[in-house]
């Protein structure tokens, strides 16, 4: 089923053999997660007071862009079952979309206390810690994560993410050793069309680039839109140069205009408002919602597989 098509609902379906609505709610609630169906994952799982519900919630806000929506969510499965790690690594997810890496990493740093084996609690860490700039504890911790699970290829991926601003030959390494472990990871693949751009191996990202389009149609809309963004800002480029070249030759201006008494004044208005304008519209561009839903992030996903349902 593609992402964003409609699943079956609960009507039609037998009930759990537990019995428990909650549990209903839950195997719901992950089916439209699954089909990336976010804001009624969330709905469906507020339904319940749980813990297991309460992270669902948050998960699916948080793989909806909603971080300040979720972090209610988030502290309450933290308080229904405080001394698991999951609830705390979603708070930490949250407040780093809210913009606070403090609070994210004391948050990530009892996910880490309470399993400290746990790769995906050791991820959390990298991310918080990348969120305050801290780049060499970031890579230092995503070590640690991708060595816990060196199998797991979203560990890979995370690591050539915290290598690509500083050494982008390292990060193409393990973008391919992510892709080595999983040949149809989309993002692994976006990772080394972002390595290789960096090392300017255009054709070579190119290539990665068509790949990943072709196993995400949520990067292919990606890449168009970026594409489109790019080609609105060069022509703001172009007309901003245009008109302060007739800006700063007066001359020009009059022997085009000799009867309208144009003058370098009016000239400076039009090289101002142009390229505001297109520089609005790349905003707008920015701005504007994708298609199709981007796939959630692992650590979502983790969680998300994890959660039980209480019993009856």
């Amino acid at each position: 089923m593609q992402p964003g098509e409609q699943g079956p609902g609960r009507e039609g379906r037998e009930e759990s053999e537990s019995g428990w609505p909650e549990a209903d709610a839950l195997t719901d609630a992950r089916q439209a997660f699954a089909e990336r169906r976010y804001e009624e994952a969330a709905r469906i799982a507020s339904a319940g007071e749980s813990a297991a519900l309460a992270g669902m919630v948050a998960a699916s806000l948080l793989a909806a862009q909603r971080p300040l929506a979720a972090i209610g969510a988030a502290d309450r499965a933290v308080a229904l079952a405080p001394e698991e790690a999951w609830p705390r690594r979603l708070r930490a997810l949250a407040m780093i979309g809210m913009g606070k890496p403090r609070d994210a990493a004391a948050a990530a740093a009892e996910a880490v206390r309470r399993a400290p084996g746990d790769p995906w609690a050791l991820d959390v860490m990298a991310l918080a810690c990348a969120a305050e700039r801290r780049s060499e504890e970031a890579r230092s911790w995503a070590q640690r994560a991708a060595a816990a699970a060196p199998a797991d290829p979203d560990l890979q991926r995370r690591l050539s993410e915290r290598w690509l601003s500083d050494d982008p030959a390292a990060a193409e390494r393990f973008a391919r050793e992510a892709i080595s472990a999983d040949p149809a990871n989309a993002l692994a693949w976006d990772r080394l069309v972002m390595a290789l751009e960096q090392q300017h191996r255009t054709r070579e990202a190119a290539a990665a680039r068509t790949r990943a389009a072709d196993l995400e149609p949520a990067l292919r809309e990606r890449y168009q839109h970026h594409g489109t963004l790019r080609s609105f800002l060069k022509a703001g480029a172009a007309v901003l140069f245009l008109v302060l070249v007739l800006g700063v030759l007066p001359g020009l201006v009059r022997r085009h205009w000799p009867r309208t008494g144009a003058s370098g004044f009016a000239v400076w208005i039009v090289a101002i408002l142009l390229p505001l304008s297109f520089a609005l519209g790349s905003a707008l561009l920015l701005r504007r919602g994708h298609g199709t839903p981007m796939p959630p992030d692992p650590q979502l996903l983790q969680v998300v597989k994890s959660l039980r349902a209480p019993s009856a």
